[in-house]
């Protein structure tokens, strides 16, 4: 089952929680103030763990199109 993150809109905790999916979106309450938490977008499902710089990094070891011969 997959990890989704909340936080909560009332006091700011984050926190995590392991849920179905089709539980995603059902109400979640704060464990410190009690209140209704909204789940977030994690960088996991945004990025798939991968940033731009570091995509610039393996362009610069050559992995660019158009250089060399052949």
């Amino acid at each position: 089952m997959p990890r989704y993150e909340y936080v909560c809109e009332h006091c700011g905790e984050r926190f995590e929680r392991t849920r179905r999916i089709d539980e995603r979106d059902n109400a979640l309450f704060c464990p410190s103030c009690g209140e209704e938490a909204k789940r977030e977008i994690s960088n996991f499902a945004v990025g798939g763990g991968s940033s731009i710089s570091s995509l610039g990094s393996v362009r610069s070891l050559g992995c660019s199109t158009g250089s060399g011969g052949g």
